[in-house]
């Protein structure tokens, strides 16, 4: 089994890291450049390399990961 950092990313699991974070960046609208989307990429790379290496297993694991859920805050908290 590769160790957790020796995993490499084909072009197929970038499309699925992609595709998780696109729906996550819309759903909390934020811009591809917002910091914040920056970060959910890495949570998402990292949960990919966990072992969540399908779009919906990455989409589940991003709902139950408590920083994403931070990352994003209500519209009301962001004004």
């Amino acid at each position: 089994m590769k160790s957790f950092l020796e995993i490499t990313f084909g072009p197929g699991d970038l499309r699925t890291v992609e595709t998780v974070l696109i729906e996550w960046r819309e759903q909390h609208s934020l811009p591809r450049d917002h910091p914040d989307s920056a970060l959910a990429a890495a949570i998402l790379l990292s949960l990919f390399r966990s072992g969540h290496d399908t779009v919906a297993k990455l989409q589940a694991a991003a709902r139950l990961h408590k920083g994403l859920s931070e990352l994003a805050p209500d519209d009301e908290r962001r004004l």
